[in-house]
């Protein structure tokens, strides 16, 4: 006889232990989660699912879970008293560094490093504050000592993502495989010049790992949701 248990069963356990850990102080340490991935492995799809779920736990006096992604920079210039129409200028990949000190001093905009600067301690914010979603920008390297974070990382074959991607991109199938790898060695770089990790598949460098080739986004969402409560338990 199986002594699994089915993932319907998992709801009162959730419910129960999503919020064991308490702060220094003896409040709740409310959870929050970041995910990276490899283009086109449904992040952000995924993403929004996790949002409504994990929003559907929430008591009525708990803060309202937040979802971050191209948003975020749009968040960090709110937060810095700065136009949202600069934000064409800070995408998730590096600038160069002399770029950076000609726009400082001609005085156009804050240089990309630091608004990245902002972002980051923005996402750390973010995290230990909780109920927040963050996709993108190493995440999981800023919040590696926060114990009520979970860092998760989406991978997939090209072959998958390339199908994803020419559908929610309307790409044809070149244009597909050459967005995949100019977004990835992009990731890539940022990771090395911002914290100097060149290995960002690294699974050393996350909780947990999933491959979305075979699972369906539900699925994902409920793998995630128990791994988050087993974290903060």
């Amino acid at each position: 006889m199986s002594v699994t248990k089915p993932l319907t069963a998992m709801k009162g356990y959730l419910g129960a232990n999503i919020r064991k850990r308490l702060n220094s102080d003896g409040t709740a340490m409310l959870p929050a989660i970041t995910i990276t991935r490899q283009t086109g492995s449904r992040a952000v799809t995924i993403g929004k699912l996790l949002l409504e779920k994990m929003q559907s736990r929430v008591e009525e006096d708990e803060p309202r879970w937040q979802l971050f992604e191209k948003d975020l920079v749009n968040f960090v210039l709110r937060k810095s008293g700065l136009p949202e129409s600069l934000s064409k200028y800070y995408p998730e990949n590096p600038t160069a560094y002399v770029e950076d000190a000609l726009e400082d001093i001609v005085g156009l905009h804050p240089s990309a490093y630091k608004i990245n600067e902002r972002c980051h301690s923005t996402i750390i914010e973010l995290c230990k504050t909780g109920h927040a979603i963050i996709i993108g920008r190493a995440s999981n390297l800023l919040t590696h000592d926060l114990p009520n974070t979970l860092r998760v990382r989406f991978v997939g074959s090209l072959e998958a993502r390339a199908k994803h991607i020419m559908t929610t991109m309307n790409l044809n199938e070149r244009d597909a495989y050459d967005h995949i790898r100019h977004e990835d060695t992009l990731r890539k770089r940022y990771a090395r010049m911002n914290f100097n990790q060149s290995d960002v598949d690294n699974p050393q460098h996350y909780d947990l790992v999933l491959n979305t080739d075979h699972l369906s986004d539900d699925a994902i969402v409920n793998i995630i949701s128990i791994a988050l409560a087993n974290k903060l338990h």
